[in-house]
């Protein structure tokens, strides 16, 4: 039992213990100390009199970088859509005026890139759409998220401007004539983000997004396709922020 209790408490302060270090800083040992531990060691293994020096720069950290909690968002937007309702006799095209808003919530990863970089994200939205016939809908998406990093095209010590680029798949909800319509979703945005820091994101985003509704009427085909912009910010929080 005694045995078990000292093992658990040297594995604890061995995780949370301040200890030094290897590092690629670490000055080599000189060559005096390396033959007098040899010479030890040859005369029947007595260090008592070695001193052995620790290396005078600590590192507290072995990567400097901070990990992602989660990411928070919002942003604003308007499209044009055209609905196009067809069977096997014709088909009637529709243009609608739309303006959006959406929440999204979620979490960078590093997927296919260098270790630590997180530029993948992966993200969860709900939005509402309202379009020109006093009709609105509303939509969820879950998608993934790529921050071209590295392809910056300005940055400072503040501040960095990067492309971005995000897929989306998900369900619409619509009520038309007192029927309760949802539809397939897919959308794909092409952007630049404006980061500030290491916690807000500034984005504009040029998207095109395509819906096809379950007509409640079998035997018609029902899809809205519509071209946009959107503008939002992204708040990031980190670990080691509060």
């Amino acid at each position: 039992m005694y045995k078990i209790l000292t093992f658990l408490l040297l594995s604890t302060i061995s995780l949370y213990g301040n200890d030094y270090i290897w590092s690629q800083d670490t000055p080599p040992m000189s060559q005096d100390k390396s033959d007098a531990i040899l010479k030890s060691f040859s005369n029947g293994g007595d260090v008592s009199k070695l001193n052995f020096d620790d290396d005078p720069h600590r590192i507290k950290e072995m990567y400097q970088f901070k990990e992602n909690i989660f990411v928070v968002g919002l942003s604003i937007g308007g499209a044009s859509y055209n609905e196009e309702v067809s069977n096997k006799t014709g088909s009637k095209s529709t243009t609608y005026s739309s303006y959006n808003a959406k929440f999204s919530f979620a979490k960078d990863f590093t997927l296919w890139h260098k270790k630590y970089s997180e530029l993948s994200r992966i993200y969860f939205t709900y939005s509402l759409s309202k379009i020109n016939s006093d009709l609105d809908f509303t939509t969820w998406t879950i998608g993934l998220r790529e921050n071209m990093e590295y392809w910056t095209i300005y940055k400072s010590n503040t501040f960095k401007i990067y492309p971005t680029a995000s897929i989306e798949f998900g369900r619409s909800n619509i009520t038309r004539d007192s029927h309760s319509i949802d539809g397939l979703t897919s959308e794909f945005n092409l952007g630049l983000t404006y980061a500030r820091g290491i916690n807000f994101e500034y984005f504009c985003n040029l998207y095109a997004s395509s819906i096809d509704w379950k007509h409640p009427i079998g035997g018609i085909a029902d899809e809205m396709k519509g071209f946009g912009v959107a503008i939002g910010l992204n708040y990031k929080l980190m670990h080691g922020d509060f």
